[in-house]
């Protein structure tokens, strides 16, 4: 099913927490889909958005514009709730998996927050007029990427500079720095997030002298548990692809063409390595929310769909694009919502590719 076709560059495309519906952002603001009847509900237009987000009760929009104008909308009505100004700096759109995780409402949709400029993540209460709530400052460098615990008490926020935060929202209080030089260079990470339980936080960046392998990280006192590394051959200095489940079960790390490996938190152990076929260089990696599948898709538009047991290749979708812009599965992972640069927001079958 191929929803827009040409008329709108997409900057993304993501099905919201249950699946129900579907948001694309372009540039010039986004729509809303029915994910049953694949119905356009609401547009907004005229808005350039930098980054979207919806709560997880599904009733709220988040958006940034490049001028740092944070909007809050009704997700159904498409009526704007609330309005600040945050000079994020952003002075063009970012890559995507960054503009998605710079971002965030809290687990309970009370609070908003965002990676601003000067290096701070802000924190916002939406419904009051006393903004920001709080302004967490201890970052060297840009911040790209946010996220929360299971019970938005704590958030994890990493930045280039290899430099990774855990801060204590209910006090602001930066709790724990999770840094390590690799070699002689500083990796710029891309990823930090918390497991499932809220016991480990998983972290993942794009170079080092040799590549860079990602952590393992103990979320109660900072301690490394483990570094990831790639058997000899494989390429990892222009970035590695990390992504966890939404159980606390297993994580998958790619490198940067290809090959990859299944892990199991608990045992810390890799459970299969991972093929992705060639050396394409991936663009996205992600779990379904149920845990029972994930995706690996790369830049010559092929989706690949895993199971999450025992790793094994349930699936491969040609998009049809050498343009993919990103790829995810549905809440239930029967379902592959695409985006490319042509303007194409498709849906695939898994079932039958």
């Amino acid at each position: 099913t191929e929803l827009r076709a040409g008329d709108i560059v997409p900057i993304r495309a993501a099905w919201t927490s249950t699946g129900r519906f579907l948001l694309s952002q372009e540039r010039d603001g986004g729509t809303l889909w029915d994910a049953s009847t694949w119905q356009a509900l609401h547009t907004w237009s005229n808005q350039v958005w930098l980054a979207a987000t919806v709560d997880p009760g599904e009733s709220l929009l988040g958006s940034v514009s490049e001028l740092g104008e944070i909007k809050i909308w009704d997700l159904h009505s498409g009526r704007l709730l609330q309005m600040f100004q945050d000079r994020i700096g952003w002075t063009e759109p970012r890559a995507l998996s960054i503009a998605k995780e710079c971002l965030r409402f809290s687990p309970d949709g009370r609070w908003l927050i965002s990676a601003a400029s000067g290096n701070l993540v802000k924190i916002w209460d939406w419904r009051s007029t006393h903004w920001p709530h709080r302004v967490l400052a201890n970052h060297t460098n840009t911040v790209n990427s946010i996220s929360f615990n299971f019970d938005g008490t704590r958030a994890v926020t990493a930045s280039a500079g290899a430099n990774t935060l855990v801060w204590n929202l209910v006090t602001g209080k930066n709790e724990l720095t999770l840094e390590d030089k690799q070699g002689a260079y500083w990796p710029e990470l891309s990823f930090a997030a918390f497991s499932a339980d809220g016991h480990k936080i998983l972290t993942g960046g794009t170079w080092g002298e040799g590549g860079w392998a990602p952590d393992l990280w103990n979320a109660a006192n900072g301690k490394r548990l483990m570094r990831f590394k790639f058997p000899p051959g494989v390429a990892t200095s222009g970035g590695v692809r990390v992504a966890m489940d939404h159980h606390g079960g297993r994580f998958v790390i790619f490198s940067n063409n290809g090959p990859g490996a299944l892990w199991d938190f608990d045992s810390q152990k890799a459970v299969t390595s991972l093929r992705t076929g060639d050396a394409a260089k991936l663009r996205c990696v992600s779990f379904c929310a149920d845990s029972s599948a994930f995706i690996a898709a790369d830049s010559n538009g092929t989706v690949f769909v895993f199971d999450s047991t025992r790793g094994s290749l349930k699936q491969t979708i040609p998009t049809g694009t050498s343009r993919l812009l990103t790829a995810e599965l549905n809440p239930l992972g029967n379902r592959v919502l695409s985006a490319s640069e042509e303007g194409r927001i498709s849906l695939w079958n898994v079932a039958k590719g």
